[in-house]
């Protein structure tokens, strides 16, 4: 009678080898798809910020109000800073606000001051802005911050409008542009003020 005497040495070493085989191929797999995941949702994550970026931007120019007075102007672009003057009307507060896009270090801040109920109480800091673009205002909080543009470009669309004797440049929108460092193209946003078509 022969006895049963189990696998081989080789037998178990061959079998060894396949089961390692199959356990790189399948951690490969795994961390692929972990690694696939992980940019998947630093994707989700950047476009989520690039859409309240245009959010707030659409929000800002819908509620660009005339400046202060007849001479004064509602928004104002300096070389690294843009401010603009809003209307603001919602249940929790009513007045004026200034909001500022600017850029420092590879990032986009908005910064926003308080809400305030009359025109008199914003003149002082709306005139620094006015005489001095690039220079920071340190009554604004930011409101919304965003990695990776390197720039930023206003471009203010006009119409003329023919009235009795006089020609006047009526203020249609604004084109915001935005670079960023990593993509070849600028992200472009436009707006049209309220009333003006």
């Amino acid at each position: 009678m022969k006895s049963n005497q189990g696998f081989t040495l080789i037998e178990v070493m061959i079998a060894l080898i396949i089961m390692a085989i199959i356990g790189i191929m399948t951690w490969r797999g795994l961390d692929g798809s972990l690694r696939s995941k992980e940019i998947i949702e630093q994707h989700i994550e950047e476009h989520k910020s690039i859409q309240t970026l245009i959010t707030y931007w659409q929000n800002d120019c819908k509620g660009l109000t005339t400046g202060l007075d007849a001479e004064m102007p509602n928004f104002v672009k300096g070389n690294k800073n843009f401010w603009l003057l809003k209307h603001v009307s919602s249940i929790n507060a009513q007045g004026w606000q200034i909001i500022a896009y600017t850029i420092a270090n590879n990032k986009l801040q908005r910064l926003q001051s308080r809400v305030y109920p009359s025109k008199n109480e914003l003149e002082t800091l709306w005139l620094n802005a006015v005489k001095e673009p690039d220079l920071g205002v340190s009554n604004l909080q930011v409101s919304f911050d965003l990695d990776g543009i390197s720039s930023q470009m206003f471009q203010a669309k006009y119409q003329n409008q023919i009235t009795a004797s006089t020609l006047k440049s009526v203020l249609l929108g604004i084109e915001a542009s935005w670079q960023f460092s990593a993509y070849p193209n600028r992200l472009t946003s436009s707006c049209l003020i309220e009333n003006q078509l």
